[in-house]
């Protein structure tokens, strides 16, 4: 996601899911394709390589999940880690696995009222 427009929106309108090291905020996009963004702040890593070694982490966990085959629709999805220290790949692994169930479990929730409240 590169749209500065659109990761505002993501922040501004989109729904809020924890799980701790992570904080994401996601919206449906209308497409067919899931787009995320990653942030570490420089303010609890000041060096970049440790900033790049957590997003490497977090984007092998998507990878290996296969993300596209997880959400039949599209979702904008802005993963935020807010922990101090340096985690393992087997814990990253189990909690970006987590955000996206409670996503996914959302996401069938208010699909299941859209479609209640119209009948």
């Amino acid at each position: 996601m590169c749209s500065v427009t659109r990761i505002s929106e993501v922040f501004r309108e989109g729904k809020i899911v924890f799980s701790y090291p992570f904080k994401v905020c996601y919206l449906p996009n209308g497409t067919s394709e899931s787009k995320v963004l990653i942030s570490v702040p420089k303010r609890s890593f000041k060096r970049a390589v440790q900033r790049n070694t957590i997003k490497r982490k977090i984007k092998e966990a998507l990878r290996l999940m296969q993300i596209q085959l997880f959400y039949p629709k599209g979702f904008d999805i802005c993963i935020i880690y807010i922990s101090k220290e340096i985690p393992l790949f087997k814990k990253v692994f189990v909690k970006i696995k987590d955000v996206l169930e409670k996503i996914h479990i959302h996401s069938q929730e208010n699909s299941d009222t859209a479609v209640s409240d119209t009948n």
